[in-house]
């Protein structure tokens, strides 16, 4: 089995991120409390070590600090910073010369 990591290997996540962060400022979230508030929704909460970001958790946290965010349209909103353009030049022959090994390829995420 190959694993591989799909944020900055297969996917430019920093401009997803970007994204992510743009959207949030439009509900007067600032860059501290972006960071911040993304680092505890990626924390993963269960037994061992792991990530569990959502934007539905993301933006669970920013209401419980007193943001007034209106889930649907927040999510509707996140998922439209999701392109296929941010994937990488060399994602897609990477992902190809992996196959021609024959062995099973799982992309492992943190989102």
């Amino acid at each position: 089995m190959i694993i591989v990591d799909f944020d900055y290997t297969l996917y430019n996540t920093q401009l997803l991120v970007a994204a992510i962060k743009r959207m949030f400022a439009k509900y007067g979230i600032s860059d501290d409390v972006f960071k911040d508030s993304y680092s505890e929704a990626i924390r993963w909460n269960g037994d061992g070590y792991g990530f569990d970001y959502s934007f539905e958790k993301h933006i669970k946290i920013l209401q419980d600090r007193g943001y007034d965010i209106a889930e649907k349209d927040a999510v509707r909103d996140l998922r439209s910073c999701i392109r296929k353009d941010f994937i990488a030049d060399d994602a897609i022959e990477f992902l190809q010369f992996l196959r021609s090994f024959g062995e099973e390829a799982v992309l492992l995420t943190a989102g």
